[in-house]
């Protein structure tokens, strides 16, 4: 029970600080959605992500374990899939330039702006289990 505990927790802070960073997420109802949202992640953490890496282990096993983050994606994707309330818009790329190499912008659309928010959210987290064991 604590460990779900934990992990409610984790997930609520790393979603409302993903949203924070990247502004493409909203909730649509505020912090009731961010706590379904929580729970759903919570739950599938501990149900859906065992089944998905089970059904990717062959292709983490090719990419030696570089397509890891597809099954945090797919969870994400559910989330946004189940609970209708969290939506995602395009993300748009600003030109940068640095050490005069330039990065030139782009835009993502709502399907692949889901994995740079499923990074953040795979780094929020960890950092903060890591602070909370």
């Amino acid at each position: 029970m604590k460990k779900l505990l934990k992990s409610f927790v984790v997930f609520a802070i790393s979603l409302y600080f993903g949203a924070l960073i990247i502004d493409n997420v909203t909730f649509a109802k505020g912090y009731q959605t961010l706590f379904w949202a929580a729970l759903f992640l919570t739950a599938g953490n501990f149900l859906i992500k065992p089944i998905i890496k089970f059904l990717l282990l062959p292709i983490n096993a090719i990419t030696l374990g570089l397509f890891r983050f597809a099954s945090g994606l797919l969870t994400i994707w559910l989330l946004t899939f189940l609970i209708g309330d969290v939506q995602f818009s395009s993300f748009n790329f600003p030109q940068i330039t640095i050490f005069s190499q330039t990065i030139p912008s782009f835009q993502l659309t709502e399907i692949w702006s889901l994995l740079p928010f499923s990074v953040i959210i795979l780094i929020i987290s960890n950092i903060l289990g890591w602070f909370l064991t």
